[in-house]
């Protein structure tokens, strides 16, 4: 069951398990093993390593074992970079002489070509956890992973040494600073910094100011009506509201009442009620369905004699990237991972789904193992939610 948090006067936030920051039960350190290599065989070592992978808490081995209940045996390493490269002293004094101390530190903005014709670089290469690599090297004789683990370090003359590693990602700006500041600015080791995924961006993106709550109200109330014009004008209850709405410029981009009519309308009147009857025959033509369908139909609409030059398809790869998901009901499993998979950027529910609900009980807004997570808001405003009761009873 997610837990819940109020995050307006209006509107309570749902968490799952998921959100919560896997870093933040990382150690600080892990004993690894690295090893120098030669610039010339740094891409090969490279990949003769991939039966050993850096693990992250998003990666799909790491979902298997949370989904059977069962505890990653070795360290995270997902987020560390698999190759470090290192110059001597004197040759980084000489490359930074028109460079103040603060501005070497700073990570590059582009890494660079890996050049086997530097003779100031030194490369070196994470092999793994200490604990993992000694698991491996102590197997059977006969064990495929311990005879390639072997084989790649006598083929190259690897001499493995213990190091302690990052055991996490920097938590903020000033950290990763201090990281890369150490060893005379060649930095403690290149690791994966993703800053809206740190405490302090957090803080500041899911505060939700009066403007817009005001917005979120707009929306559900949008959708509500939305409802309403099934059950007023086609008799229709079994449909939930759903729109889908620009938070940038507020306006509704899609509704799924005005798909559902566009789809089923047609020049004569029993045309169009053969196609109504073949919408509501087909189990997939649900609310949320219908407004994802409607921002495709937009999007095409706007392609039309342009193609991929219109301004329109070029805003995203994904249909509701940016976008928000308004719905009198929760969503169904189905429909939760349709619009995970849109990149929805938030859905607002007015009341839950209590037979198949997708996001309180089932998590799909924050499933391990997903390149894209959303955030989830329940309507707790009166009106609005008596609203929402009312469309169901």
């Amino acid at each position: 069951m997610c837990e819940t948090q109020e995050s307006s006067r209006f509107f309570r936030e749902i968490f799952g398990k998921g959100t919560l920051n896997p870093s933040d039960a990382l150690p600080d350190e892990v004993e690894c093993y690295v090893c120098q290599v030669q610039p010339k065989d740094c891409k090969s070592i490279i990949n003769h390593l991939n039966f050993l992978p850096l693990v992250s808490s998003d990666d799909k081995i790491y979902a298997k074992y949370v989904k059977e209940n069962e505890i990653y045996p070795w360290p995270l390493l997902g987020h560390l970079r698999r190759v470090k490269r290192w110059k001597s002293p004197c040759h980084h004094a000489e490359a930074l002489t028109d460079m103040d101390q603060e501005e070497c530190v700073e990570p590059p903005k582009k890494r660079k070509v890996i050049s086997s014709k530097d003779s100031h670089m030194k490369l070196e290469v994470l092999i793994g956890s200490v604990a993992q690599v000694d698991d491996i090297l102590q197997k059977d004789i006969h064990d495929d992973s311990r005879n390639r683990l072997e084989k790649l370090f006598s083929t190259y003359s690897l001499q493995p040494i213990k190091r302690y590693l990052p055991g996490r990602s920097a938590r903020n700006q000033n950290e990763l600073h201090s990281w890369n500041s150490k060893d005379g600015g060649n930095g403690w080791w290149p690791s994966l910094f993703f800053e809206e995924q740190t405490e302090e961006f957090k803080q500041r993106v899911m505060h939700i100011d009066p403007a817009e709550e005001q917005m979120m109200l707009q929306g559900m109330y949008a959708c509500i009506d939305d409802a309403e014009k099934y059950r007023e004008e086609e008799m229709l209850d079994q449909f939930d509201g759903a729109i889908v709405m620009c938070p940038t410029t507020r306006n509704i981009v899609s509704s799924s009442y005005t798909e559902f009519k566009t789809k089923i309308s047609h020049e004569t009147k029993e045309e169009s009620e053969t196609r109504k009857s073949l919408l509501l025959e087909n189990p997939l033509n649900t609310s949320v369905i219908l407004a994802i369908q409607g921002v495709s139909r937009i999007e095409r609409e706007a392609a039309m004699g342009n193609g991929i030059l219109s301004s329109t398809f070029k805003q995203g790869q994904y249909l509701l990237s940016g976008y928000d998901l308004y719905l009198t009901k929760e969503p169904g499993a189905f429909e939760a991972m349709a619009s995970l998979h849109s990149r929805i950027r938030r859905i607002i529910f007015g009341i839950r789904n209590v037979e198949d609900g997708g996001l309180v009980d089932l998590e799909l807004h924050c499933l391990p193992g997903t390149n894209h997570r959303f955030r989830v808001f329940e309507c707790v405003q009166p009106d609005a939610l008596s609203k929402c009761r009312k469309l169901y009873k």
